[in-house]
């Protein structure tokens, strides 16, 4: 999305719902957060990953 409002659940056991988010400074350095949902696993790449190639 590039407007608007999204979320990720958050639950109390570890568990998220699958997302990723994107981050970018000042520098324009992006930086990719891969969410993972039942290991409630999260994944750095540097880099903007688009969803179909997150997991790598």
């Amino acid at each position: 999305m590039n407007s608007g409002q999204t979320f990720t659940l958050f639950f109390p056991k570890g568990y998220v719902t699958r997302s990723i988010i994107h981050l970018k400074n000042e520098k324009e350095e992006v930086q990719t957060l891969l969410l993972k949902g039942t290991m409630g696993q999260v994944t750095v790449y540097e880099g903007y990953v688009e969803e179909e190639s997150g997991e790598r």
